[in-house]
C-alpha cells in the first residue's frame, strides 16, 4: 500500500515508467510487447473512446 499512496501523491512519478499506453481492444498486442522484452510497463487503456 506504501508504493501506491508514493505514486498517488506524486513521490514517485509513474509516467516514465511506461513505455506503451494501448487501448484495451489491442490488449493482446500489449501482452505479446511485453512477452517480447520490448517495453518496460504497458498501460492499457479502458476507458475507451471519449
Amino acid at each position: 500500500m506504501e508504493a501506491i499512496r508514493l505514486i498517488s501523491d506524486g513521490s514517485i512519478p509513474a509516467r516514465p515508467l511506461i513505455s506503451h499506453v494501448l487501448p484495451v481492444e489491442r490488449a493482446a498486442e500489449a501482452f505479446d510487447v511485453l512477452r517480447s522484452g520490448g517495453a518496460m510497463k504497458v498501460l492499457v487503456d479502458c476507458r475507451g473512446e471519449a
